[in-house]
């Protein structure tokens, strides 16, 4: 039974979406498939999820990742969760592939979000997160994160 709603929460059809809004909204990030791993722990965690519902993107009290990310203790668990989600994330990417969502470039190790993908499915955390990402280094996004890859 614990498996059954494992598999039912966890399942790759379901965070296709996330991946998708998350490359559409990231700009000026190198080898964005680094990132790949992040998206479904930090989007489905409660408490970052929560944060990410409140990200301001313009205004004087704007946010940034510093800003959102900056207390230690919410990432207690985000190492487990990156390690136990890897896997999920991949299929997720395959799923999105498959339905001509994205494309992935070998040669610069980049996600490319497709135009063809249906805009209702838009996930505002996830979407959140990749412009709270925008412009920063894969070095300087995992060192915030405290995660290792």
């Amino acid at each position: 039974m614990i498996d059954a709603v494992h598999t039912y929460y966890y399942n790759p059809f379901k965070y296709g979406s996330h991946i998708v809004s998350f490359y559409n909204s990231l700009e000026e990030v190198e080898q964005n498939i680094l990132l790949l791993p992040l998206i479904i722990p930090i989007c489905s965690h409660p408490e970052l999820s929560k944060k990410l519902d409140t990200v301001r993107l313009s205004g004087k009290s704007r946010s940034t990742f510093f800003t959102k990310f900056d207390n230690p203790k919410e990432f207690y668990d985000l190492q487990e969760r990156f390690d136990a989600l890897k896997r999920l994330s991949a299929q997720s990417l395959s799923y999105c592939i498959v339905n001509d969502w994205m494309t992935v470039d070998e040669s610069s190790l980049r996600i490319i979000a497709n135009e063809n993908y249906d805009k209702k499915q838009i996930h505002k955390q996830a979407t959140n997160l990749g412009k709270l990402f925008s412009g920063l280094s894969i070095t300087e996004i995992y060192k915030g994160l405290r995660v290792n890859p």
